[in-house]
């Protein structure tokens, strides 16, 4: 079975300028899946309610050892890869919020702007023969998350400076 991804950075509700094109490739055998740290999936190539509940798992237990390794004093990993005995390898990646925002998700910075929510991706190769098409799937599932992470800081940026226009004219 071959799945592509289709992604656009547009999260639903919002508005964009411009509209980039759309991320289009085609993964013959890798199971992809990007959340929210709420486990919100903004991307997925599960398409039955357990796969999407293992997958939502498999988040909420990359996050827990994030945070565990950040309170300890590690730092704060950027991407895990597990092996199983089965020949499994899942790689997971956080997208911390960019352009300098400190992560402090649903309150608004000094700047009075809502940063972008940080983002998980898990990708699976289900065989190690996979493990290649994995890897470029993991790296072109960041490069979407990064996109709907800059499209939610521009849609911010643009929100606030139409408010202070507003502001100015007094309407």
């Amino acid at each position: 079975m071959n799945i592509t991804l289709i992604a656009s950075s547009k999260l639903p509700g919002q508005t964009m300028s411009t509209d980039p094109p759309p991320v289009t490739t085609t993964y013959s055998s890798v199971t992809a899946h990007l959340t929210d740290t709420t486990t919100v999936p903004l991307l997925s190539t599960s398409t039955s309610n357990s796969t999407t509940s293992a997958l939502n798992t498999l988040t909420m237990t990359f996050l827990a050892s994030h945070d565990s390794l950040s309170r300890l004093g590690y730092g704060a990993p950027v991407r895990v890869t597990t092996t199983t005995n089965a020949g499994r390898r899942v790689f997971q990646s956080y997208m911390a919020p960019s352009s300098g925002v400190e992560e402090n998700e649903g309150r608004t910075d000094v700047e009075g702007i809502i940063p972008p929510p940080a983002l998980v991706s898990t990708v699976i190769a289900p065989q190690r023969r996979d493990i290649g098409e994995t890897m470029r799937a993991s790296a072109d599932l960041e490069s979407v998350g990064r996109m709907v992470q800059g499209e939610w800081r521009r849609d911010q940026i643009g929100e606030e400076e139409e408010d202070e226009r507003v502001q100015q004219n007094g309407q």
